[in-house]
């Protein structure tokens, strides 16, 4: 988006996004699987919308009075103190520490992991545990979306590894 001040994460999760995260001048919502097929009808009604995609000038200030509100309060929260208990149920749903090869933050909000054995990898149980979402990607890499703690996540899961 070319503003994020102008997204709504209220009717993002109404559409069914699993959480959003602003960083900075970027927005992301997590969607899951469904994200490719989201962005692509997004895409398609961006173009044919017009006006209709755009917002009042009241609407515009009342977003821009809450994502100010929002971003103050986000980065008050960046720390978690459940950190360590939460990385010991993802280490478990992970297939343990045996499992994990490599694990560090990335991109603001993910923990990367890379384990030995993808099959041992619970991703119910991981998004029941407190993770946002779970992407898996290539060679038993995945991506843990846990927010903007992330780094102290990453901490705590090699600490207890």
């Amino acid at each position: 988006v070319s503003d994020p001040a102008l997204a709504s994460k209220a009717k993002l999760k109404g559409l069914g996004a699993s959480g959003v995260v602003t960083v900075g001048d970027n927005l992301q919502a997590i969607f899951g699987p469904r994200s490719e097929n989201l962005k692509s009808a997004m895409e398609a009604y961006l173009k044919t919308a017009g006006d209709e995609a755009e917002l009042s000038e009241e609407d515009k200030q009342a977003l821009e009075t809450q994502a100010a509100v929002i971003a103050v309060v986000e980065d008050q929260t960046t720390e978690d103190p459940l950190a360590a208990e939460k990385a010991e149920k993802w280490v478990k749903a992970l297939g343990g520490s045996n499992n994990l090869k490599e694990i560090g933050a990335c991109a603001v909000t993910r923990v990367r992991v890379c384990v030995k054995e993808a099959d041992k990898v619970d991703k119910m149980r991981l998004e029941s545990d407190g993770v946002q979402a779970v992407m898996p990607l290539a060679d038993n890499t995945f991506h843990l979306i846990v927010g903007p703690a992330s780094e102290q996540y990453a901490r705590e899961m090699k600490r207890q590894n």
